[in-house]
């Protein structure tokens, strides 16, 4: 895998127009021309937002990151396209693509990737749950190709923007950087929250049984956690003087027979 490069062009032109003509991926059914093609590339080239995947010399795949919608408000969204030649799919290669574009997009400034999938093809939409992508909505016959109505599946990922990382690490500390981090990797850690929830709630409860062990041992009893358990140990031991004493007078009274 590699930056796409100039002479990429054609290569690139001929999987988008295969998929084109042969798939539901791409919704349109107009091949690109050279120019076409030339002018796709030449604008992924200025952002630095395209990358090919070759096998003995051949272009088999190429993927890029581009901007989501062209309003202004939407500046820091931008979409994925991941595509591989039929064959090579299934090999880690699309996942690579994918994570590559991750990494770029994050770097370039932006904050959320989308993606916009036909609703049949679960090979993508896994390769992007797997990626860290999350569903945020489904598109019911949105769209029409071969004679037939097509959903779209919505998926997007928060991006873990480096740059913007150190900037802030600069001004807010390295703990305002990890909790960032956090936000930007897709959603706030849970697991972390719950473990540091957890260790709060065990230190407080800590604390309360510090508070009744002394409590105790003010009453002179060693050793307790807690006063119900005190009193509970108190009760037990009146009805063990109870039986003791049920056990002294049978003793007394079997003596007395005895005799």
């Amino acid at each position: 895998m590699r930056p796409a490069a100039a002479e990429d062009a054609e290569a690139i032109r001929a999987i988008r127009n295969d998929v084109i003509e042969h798939s539901t991926a791409m919704w349109t059914t107009r091949l690109l021309t050279a120019e076409d093609g030339q002018a796709w590339l030449e604008e992924n080239l200025a952002r630095r937002s395209a990358y090919v995947v070759e096998a003995s010399g051949v272009v088999i795949g190429f993927a890029n990151w581009a901007p989501w919608r062209p309003k202004d408000g939407y500046r820091h969204t931008v979409e994925d396209s991941v595509y591989l030649t039929e064959g090579h799919q299934g090999r880690g290669l699309g996942a690579e693509l994918l994570r590559t574009l991750i990494a770029g997009a994050g770097d370039s400034g932006a904050h959320v990737m989308m993606a916009s999938i036909e609703a049949s093809n679960t090979r993508s939409v896994t390769l992007h749950e797997r990626a860290g992508f999350e569903l945020v909505g489904v598109e019911r016959e949105v769209g029409r190709k071969h004679r037939q109505w097509l959903d779209v599946v919505e998926l997007q990922r928060l991006l873990l923007n480096l740059a913007r990382q150190r900037t802030v690490g600069k001004h807010r500390g390295a703990e305002e950087i990890k909790r960032i981090g956090r936000l930007h990797l897709g959603h706030e850690n849970v697991l972390e929250e719950g473990l540091l929830r957890r260790d709060r709630n065990a230190e407080g409860a800590l604390a309360v049984r510090t508070r009744h062990k002394i409590h105790a041992r003010q009453h002179g009893i060693a050793n307790l956690r807690t006063q119900g358990f005190a009193r509970r140990l108190q009760i037990a031991l009146r009805g063990g003087e109870r039986r003791e004493r049920e056990r002294e007078k049978k003793d007394v009274d079997c003596a007395h027979r005895a005799h």
